[in-house]
């Protein structure tokens, strides 16, 4: 197995390390110097915009790839001597390789939670995902819809953004999230906007993207912005209108999702980071990211 990489640049400008396995390209693991420490290695990626960080590769080979790095960040690193690799899937093979290979090689190593994903395990029916919550849970999930469609006059409906509509449908996410209060809604500057107009168009031309609105007529009160992949959802980021708070519109869009997912045959739902209340009453277990921080030996 060998390791090819880019020139470090000035600062925190980024390093690709790309791993062959004999003619085979095995993964990219995309890395800058941290910019409080020119010395310090971290993964490409901010974890306000990003879930989970780590190489891009095959998860059967991550095991592989975490020990190829852990010995190149000993020998090879180009003048770096500490690790600081955030936001790592709970249970990663690439992470328990890595913390293995650089202890055994000496190195100083801590590994610590990183905040919290959540992930929605997924019943065969939706009656059955509804026996999984608590009776109180369960009352609130049935409450909600039953208010909406009370309030609303017509059953909870998705409509999911396309090629024709996306970039409009972009604007009203963002525009619902701007209705918000607080961090939220200071969340989409100018920069973030664009952000989220490009990634939404580059993975919908993937056929990855779910960007999906509860509606009234032509009124949207809920959006969910998510990804697609191997059979699996990801909420990557979710906004409703605040004017219509009472009518729960985010439980409700979710709650559909979920039925949906399951009708679809999926067995998982990933809410991705974050503890927020609303994920914890639709029966989401919380499960630690990790962090892994290392300091290779100065005789190494």
């Amino acid at each position: 197995m060998s390791i090819w990489w880019s020139h470090f640049g000035n600062g925190s400008e980024p390093c690709v390390l790309r791993i062959r396995d004999g003619q085979s390209d095995l993964a990219i693991v995309p890395l800058r110097k941290s910019s409080s420490d020119a010395r310090t290695l971290e993964f490409i990626g901010g974890v306000d915009l990003t879930d989970y960080l780590g190489p891009v590769c095959d998860p059967a080979d991550e095991g592989d790839v975490g020990a190829a790095v852990g010995a190149w960040l000993v020998g090879e690193a180009s003048g770096c001597s500490a690790i600081d690799f955030r936001s790592l899937p709970p249970g990663s093979p690439f992470a328990i390789s890595l913390e293995r290979t650089l202890r055994e090689s000496g190195c100083e190593v801590i590994v610590e939670a990183d905040g919290v994903v959540a992930r929605l395990a997924l019943a065969p029916s939706w009656g059955q995902q509804l026996d999984l919550l608590t009776p109180k849970q369960r009352h609130e999930v049935r409450r909600k819809q039953r208010r909406f469609e009370r309030f609303t006059g017509v059953k909870p409906s998705i409509r999911r953004s396309d090629k024709s509509s996306l970039a409009a449908d972009v604007d009203s996410f963002i525009t619902l999230h701007r209705r918000s209060r607080g961090r939220k809604a200071r969340f989409f500057a100018h920069s973030v906007s664009e952000f989220f107009h490009d990634i939404a168009f580059r993975f919908a031309q993937r056929g990855e993207l779910a960007l999906e609105f509860l509606e009234v007529g032509d009124q949207a009160l809920a959006v969910t912005f998510s990804f697609e992949r191997g059979g699996q959802k990801f909420l990557y980021n979710m906004a409703y209108d605040p004017a219509a708070a009472e009518l729960s519109p985010g439980i409700v869009l979710l709650s559909e999702l979920i039925r949906q997912e399951i009708d679809a045959g999926s067995r998982m739902f990933d809410l991705l980071r974050g503890d927020e209340d609303y994920k914890r009453r639709l029966g989401a277990q919380m499960r630690s990211l990790i962090r892994i921080r290392a300091v290779v030996p100065p005789d190494r």
